[in-house]
């Protein structure tokens, strides 16, 4: 166990916070590369954790006491590779629950999917992109839900603009005509069914 405390903290040097402690949320891949898979060690604050280093998968495991029984949980950034070596995704948890950024990739490394959680719920702004790292939507959550405004755009340019409420499409959805950037055509929602007919420009 010394061994891989060690080894841990070796790697985890220039992710310090402050003098004795980590911020497990800022691991990079390249941390586990010299670590055991299933290996324990207890951090400077006294938490004990399990090391996940298999082809497919690393991260971290924290161990909690819940009901008397010790149980493990994610905790900090984990990442999922494909079984080909490229890295599919990574997520970021604090005792096993999602809270901070998730992102998705593609073979060549550009980002997919960006998304932020707070204790599990999707909470922040949500973006989409295409294989060449281009914008294709954004909207926002808020505990799970999307709220406010949601654009969707192709070819760089905006194409629809879509109002939430609650999850549901509530208010005017859009379309803009991507050549000229007009608008194209409004519909309006109410808890999201359509209400009235489409009006087209």
């Amino acid at each position: 166990m010394k061994a891989v405390l060690f080894a841990l903290f070796f790697w985890l040097t220039p992710v310090m916070v402050c003098a004795g402690s980590f911020d497990y949320s800022q691991l990079q891949p390249e941390h586990f590369l010299k670590l055991k898979h299933q290996s324990q060690f207890v951090d400077h604050a006294g938490d004990t954790f399990r090391i996940e280093n298999t082809v497919t998968r690393r991260g971290l495991y924290i161990q909690q006491t819940i009901n008397g029984q010790k149980r493990w949980r994610k905790h900090g950034v984990f990442y999922v590779f494909t079984r080909t070596g490229w890295l599919a995704s990574m997520t970021t948890y604090a005792y096993g629950l999602k809270e901070g950024l998730e992102q998705t990739y593609n073979r060549k490394g550009v980002v997919k999917f960006k998304a932020y959680y707070q204790k599990n719920y999707r909470h922040g702004p949500q973006t989409r992109y295409n294989d060449m790292g281009e914008k294709i939507s954004e909207c926002h959550f808020d505990r799970g839900l999307k709220q406010g405004k949601q654009y969707d755009y192709r070819q760089g340019k905006l194409l629809y603009e879509t109002d939430y409420v609650d999850g549901k499409r509530h208010g005017e959805s859009l379309h803009y005509d991507i050549e000229s950037g007009q608008l194209y055509s409004r519909k309006l929602f109410r808890k999201g069914k359509q209400v009235g007919k489409t009006q087209w420009h």
